[in-house]
């Protein structure tokens, strides 16, 4: 089972993530799972799994936007009273490719297939 939480008892009968955050870090963990198997990286299924952020300064946006940039596997450990040292040793640290990437042109200001220009474009081809 991945777990993206230290502490299990916060959701206890839910898989669903609390936030975009939460649910972002559950895909990374996703993706890194995939990741290592299509490059023959073993993790065992009981592995616990930790994103590690960075943040992306985006044009258009007010606020630099946060990403995963990696992803760690610990070894499983049970908690006890004796025992608080959270995470087990570090199995596999798994870098996420291309985190960082930004487009050229924002989304909003990309040209879409209704602009005049397109359609005129469209109806040239198909006259000729």
């Amino acid at each position: 089972m991945i777990s993206l939480y230290r502490n299990e008892a916060s959701h206890p009968l839910s898989n669903a993530p609390s936030s975009t955050k939460d649910y972002t870090a559950r895909k990374a963990g996703e993706y890194a799972r995939w990741l290592a198997q299509r490059d023959g990286v073993a993790i065992p299924h009981d592995a616990e799994c930790v994103a590690h952020w960075g943040s992306v300064d985006v044009p258009g946006k007010a606020k630099p936007e946060p990403r995963v940039f990696a992803v760690t596997f610990h070894a499983y450990r049970s908690h006890s009273h004796r025992n608080h040292s959270g995470l087990g040793e570090e199995l596999a640290r798994i870098a996420i490719p291309h985190w960082d990437w930004v487009p050229q042109v924002q989304v909003d200001d990309a040209p879409m297939s209704t602009d005049i220009k397109s359609a005129q474009w469209i109806a040239d081809f198909i006259a000729a």
